[in-house]
């Protein structure tokens, strides 16, 4: 299992540590000492490792996203206004009608959601799909294609890690 170092951070804005993560758990947090041969990877006796400096930055948890509608996503499309007849049927006929014109559910527009998710820090989300009539299961076919080629991707690049706001290393996307 690989090891990540992401040296020289401050959790939640305290002194400076080397965090040490094994696979997908931080299983140290060392003193940050600054210098040559600093890193932590020079006392770590795992065959893989991968350095990351954190250059002194926060470093906070991943955030959770509770509520996300990830199959329903018109990230990259056109605006829509939110119209149609009046009522929950009206307002339901005008979002699928809507939704077929521009090919909604779509893998491409859901692995931009959960892309930006960990770009900005998401690293869990709980999503909602639609189930009906005319999509039957497509909208969790869509949400679990998504998550896979992002891991896919994830995977193709090495083993890197996805990169937050300035840089810093993002979580893992994981699907049960």
């Amino acid at each position: 299992m690989a090891t990540l170092i992401v040296s020289d951070v401050r959790p939640w804005g305290g002194p400076a540590v080397d965090v040490i993560v094994d696979g997908s758990k931080i299983t140290e947090l060392r003193p940050h000492a600054a210098g040559p041969g600093h890193a932590a990877a020079t006392r770590h006796t795992r065959a893989r490792v991968e350095v990351v400096d954190g250059a002194g930055r926060v470093a906070l948890p991943g955030r959770i996203n509770a509520q996300a509608h990830i199959d329903k996503s018109w990230w990259g499309m056109p605006w829509a206004p939110s119209s149609g007849a009046p009522g929950v049927e009206g307002r339901v006929a005008h979002g699928r009608a809507g939704r077929d014109r521009l090919g909604i559910p779509s893998v491409d527009a859901a692995e931009q959601v959960l892309a930006e998710f960990l770009r900005h820090g998401t690293t869990a989300s709980r999503t909602r799909v639609d189930v009906d009539p005319g999509l039957r299961l497509r909208c969790i076919e869509v949400v679990r294609e998504a998550a896979a080629r992002s891991q896919r991707r994830r995977r193709d690049r090495g083993g890197r890690r996805p990169s937050g706001p300035g840089g810093a290393p993002s979580g893992d996307l994981r699907v049960p």
